[in-house]
């Protein structure tokens, strides 16, 4: 169980700092439920302790170093598709998964597919740009957290351990 001031990832909220932890008064009964407070969002969520939502700790410092420093070799997802059911359903899977590896390669996918798109003349695809920003979202929203760095400067910070990785 998490404890009051801990930072964890829930569901599609990313980021979310515990508040409180216990029953709720307008429920009743002795079930338990975590006040959360997006970090990055508005609201309050109450979510029941043993509820569905995946929910996880923050990657550790050393974790999330590691990943960086992974960040040029991670490869870009190929993302070709066949319907935008089925495109939509594996950003989905990706996105509920919050495994960072394969968030970084679905962000470097669809960032690679936008631009290709752009090089032939035409919009990028609404779909895969939805998706990206949400990756990009939980992502950088679990970066900023873990390294007490704010949320606007997390693309420039990957750039230059990025770019030192490469050097």
């Amino acid at each position: 169980m998490y404890q009051v001031g801990e930072r964890i990832i829930y569901g599609g909220s990313g980021v979310c700092e515990v508040r409180a932890v216990g029953p709720l008064e307008s429920v009743g009964g002795d079930r338990l439920y975590y006040t959360l407070v997006p970090l990055y969002g508005s609201g309050v969520i109450y979510a029941p302790v043993d509820g569905p939502v995946f929910h996880r700790p923050l990657l550790t410092p050393q974790e999330l170093h590691g990943l960086l420093e992974q960040f040029s070799e991670i490869p870009a997802e190929p993302l070709v598709e066949h319907s935008l059911t089925a495109l939509k359903d594996h950003y989905v899977s990706v996105l509920k998964s919050h495994d960072c590896q394969a968030l970084v390669g679905l962000i470097k996918g669809a960032y690679e597919k936008s631009q290709r798109a752009i090089q032939h003349g035409k919009h990028p695809g609404a779909l895969d740009q939805r998706y990206l920003k949400s990756a990009q979202d939980l992502l950088h929203g679990e970066i900023a957290a873990v390294l007490g760095i704010p949320l606007d400067e997390v693309p420039a910070y990957i750039r230059s351990i990025a770019e030192k990785g490469l050097k």
